[in-house]
């Protein structure tokens, strides 16, 4: 299996590629800290990966706890990583 640094850094390049071209780091680097706070309660690790739980499922999960913090931006690439797990 590949390790997670190799998996991630596509995501983390697009995202801050993103981010410098719509001159928006330090919301991004908010919206990242704000998903990962999400990601390490119990309750949510324990969903992820979970085979009854549909990556829509996660992904609506995700952005119901998050309400407004994540910008449209930021809710796409929640729902891209839940897709693509």
């Amino acid at each position: 299996m590949a390790e997670a640094v190799t998996v991630a850094r596509p995501y983390a390049d697009a995202v801050y590629r993103l981010a410098v071209a719509k001159n928006a780091l330090v919301e991004w680097s908010e919206m990242l800290r704000d998903a990962t706070d999400i990601t390490d309660d119990e309750n949510v690790k324990a969903l992820i990966g979970n085979p009854i739980v549909t990556s829509q499922q996660l992904s609506e999960l995700l952005l119901e706890i998050g309400k407004k913090q994540f910008n449209e931006d930021g809710r796409k690439f929640l729902r891209i990583l839940a897709e693509n797990g």
